[in-house]
């Protein structure tokens, strides 16, 4: 279940996340606004994560099926979602 992992490029980055900010209508002189939403972003990703290497986890300790596990699973399929996602 986990997802494979993978760098972005610098230019790769700058593209998203001018993306995301003209999706928000952020401007370029709105710095604070700008670091938070990165920083967000960024924190989403890592719990995105993490969650994601849990059920994992839980799934392979598991004897029998879970329903609670497996509606977590299909809940944490849908994260990031549609842009602007998570970093």
């Amino acid at each position: 279940m986990a997802k494979k992992e993978y760098k972005k490029t610098r230019a790769q980055l700058k593209k998203e996340e001018e993306a995301v900010f003209a999706k928000f209508g952020i401007g370029t002189g709105e710095k604070s606004l700008r670091a938070l939403i990165k920083g967000q972003r960024k924190i989403n990703g890592k719990l995105y994560r993490a969650i994601d290497l849990i059920l994992e986890s839980l799934k392979k300790q598991s004897k029998v099926a879970d329903p609670a596990l497996d509606e977590a699973q299909k809940i944490n399929k849908g994260v990031p979602g549609p842009p602007p996602g998570c970093e």
